[in-house]
C-alpha cells in the first residue's frame, strides 16, 4: 500500500509539473500566435498533448504527418513500417514530391496551422516550409523517470503486454539520447529550435 501511495504521489507531482511547464509554453505561443508552427519530438513526449492544448487555446488547424505517411503507403503500396523509412530517407522521389505537396497544400488553405511529427532532413523540412516562416518547436523527455511514466502509459492505454520496468527505462534512456542528438542536429543544421523540457 505504501508503495501504491509513493506511485500516485509520484504521479500527481508528475502532471501539476507538466501542467505548468505545458501551459506557461501553451500560453507564451498563443500570445505570439505564429501562422505555422512545427512540432516535433520523438515518440512519447506529449505532441499530442501539447498539440490539442494549442487547438483548444488558440484555434489551430493540426497536420499530423503519420496520417499522410499512412495515406500515401496505401496509394503506392508500401508496407506501412518500410513508408515511415521512405520519407525519412528521402528515397523514393513520387512518394516524397505527394508528401510535401500534400503538407503545402494544407498550409496554403489554413490560416493557423500545426505540422506535428518527425521530419529530420534538412532537405525535406526546407522544402515544406520554403517562403513560409514558422515557429519550430521541439519537445525534449528531459527527465528519464517521466519518459518512463509517459511510455509505460502509452503502452497500457494500447493494451500491449507487460513490459518489464527495467526494459521501458533502457528504452527511455536510448530515446532520450537519440532526442539529444536529433535536437544537435536541428540547431547545427541552422534552425531556430524552440525547445521545451518534458
Amino acid at each position: 500500500i505504501l508503495f501504491i501511495k509513493k506511485i500516485l504521489i509520484y504521479i500527481l507531482i508528475y502532471i501539476i509539473n507538466m501542467s505548468k511547464e505545458f501551459n506557461n509554453s501553451l500560453k507564451e505561443i498563443c500570445v505570439k500566435k505564429p501562422r505555422i508552427i512545427f512540432l516535433t519530438g520523438k515518440k512519447c513526449c506529449g505532441k499530442t498533448t501539447f498539440t490539442n492544448g494549442l487547438k483548444k487555446k488558440c484555434n489551430y488547424k493540426t497536420l499530423e504527418l503519420d496520417n499522410i505517411v499512412l495515406e500515401l503507403s496505401k496509394i503506392y503500396n508500401i508496407e506501412e513500417r518500410k513508408a515511415f523509412d521512405v520519407y525519412k530517407k528521402i528515397n523514393h522521389k513520387e512518394f516524397n514530391k505527394k508528401f510535401v505537396e500534400k503538407i503545402r497544400d494544407f498550409l496554403s488553405k489554413n490560416k493557423l496551422v500545426i505540422i506535428e511529427g518527425a521530419l529530420t532532413s534538412k532537405k525535406l523540412i526546407d522544402e515544406v516550409f520554403k517562403n513560409y516562416e514558422f515557429l519550430f518547436v521541439y519537445l525534449y523527455p528531459s527527465s528519464i523517470d517521466r519518459y518512463c511514466y509517459r511510455i509505460k502509459k502509452r503502452i497500457v492505454s494500447t493494451k500491449k503486454e507487460k513490459v518489464s520496468n527495467t526494459i521501458i527505462k533502457e528504452q527511455a534512456k536510448k530515446m532520450q539520447i537519440e532526442s539529444k542528438e536529433r535536437l544537435n542536429k536541428f540547431i547545427n543544421d541552422g534552425y531556430k529550435v524552440n525547445v521545451i523540457k518534458v
